[in-house]
């Protein structure tokens, strides 16, 4: 417990890192600056990193390939089969969340079809992006089931299939930065 009486949890990751092309940040910092401020934080990690973009698969994963080894997770992974099978590739986890179940969603649908069972993670990314049947109202952690079931219609599987599976992932992908376990 800190000093504070509340308990400290672990650091388990670094991020979650913008993209190169956020538009949030583009007003602060300029595309340069946001770059070299991107690989900065890749050279110092130690732990998984988390990963969030958009719009800007090209930069993002050739900033990947050339700076960073260390694997992590793409965190509300909006990519399609050719994104995925590169993150994957560098040794990245793929995370789903409510933009799976959307109706314009395929190029995700198959990203999350043919992704490894064990590469595999889901979230809400609250509270935003609320899966269907709930779209249009904020999201909760309550729905992450939703995008669950979606996955495993996807994949033919058991709910249960799914929730042990990406309980084990997430064990597998942040055990390392656990204190006493590198």
């Amino acid at each position: 417990m800190a000093a504070t009486g509340r308990r400290r949890y672990p650091e388990l990751a670094i991020g979650a890192l913008p993209s190169p092309e956020q538009d949030d940040l583009d007003d602060f910092f300029p595309l340069d600056r946001n770059h070299r401020r991107h690989i900065r934080q890749l050279e110092l990690a130690t732990r998984p990193i988390v990963i969030h973009t958009r719009e800007a698969w090209t930069d993002t994963l050739q900033i990947l390939r050339e700076r960073y080894t260390g694997g992590g997770v793409f965190h509300c992974f909006t990519g399609g089969p050719a994104e995925a099978r590169e993150a994957l590739d560098l040794g990245f986890h793929l995370s789903f969340g409510g933009v799976l179940t959307f109706p314009k969603a395929e190029p995700v649908r198959e990203a999350a079809r043919q992704a490894p069972l064990d590469r595999i993670l889901v979230e809400t990314d609250a509270p935003y992006l609320a899966p269907v049947p709930h779209r249009g109202k904020r999201n909760e952690p309550a729905f992450v089931v939703e995008v669950a079931r979606k996955l495993a219609a996807l994949r033919g599987v058991a709910l249960e299939d799914i929730g042990g599976a990406t309980a084990r992932n997430y064990g597998t992908l942040f055990r390392r930065a656990l204190p006493g376990s590198r």
